[in-house]
């Protein structure tokens, strides 16, 4: 029994992926596959990354953001106020 309780959890996630790329397909939002680096090569480069629950949210496409620090290991974030620097770094890490 252990094994189908396993078998669906990982059906649910599956389900739940398939269902999220759908309807980000319907919103006409950019989605890709992530190309992973190793960890000593230190490379954090995003282009056109956006808030997934922000595109959910309000039902249209949001303006992505760009990052690139090849070799850095610390950036910093600045902008006005209600500029859009929570939202680019929920992007970033999504909230668990």
């Amino acid at each position: 029994m252990e094994f189908f309780a396993q078998l669906r959890a990982e059906l649910a996630f599956y389900m739940g992926a398939m269902n999220l790329y759908e309807e980000l397909s319907n919103l006409n939002v950019p989605v890709c596959f992530p190309e992973p680096y190793h960890l000593d090569r230190r490379v954090r480069k995003f282009i056109g990354l956006y808030d997934v629950s922000l595109a959910l949210i309000t039902g249209k496409n949001v303006v992505g953001n760009e990052l690139n620090t090849i070799g850095k290991d610390l950036f910093i974030i600045t902008g006005a106020n209600r500029g859009g620097k929570t939202t680019f770094l929920r992007s970033i890490k999504p909230k668990y």
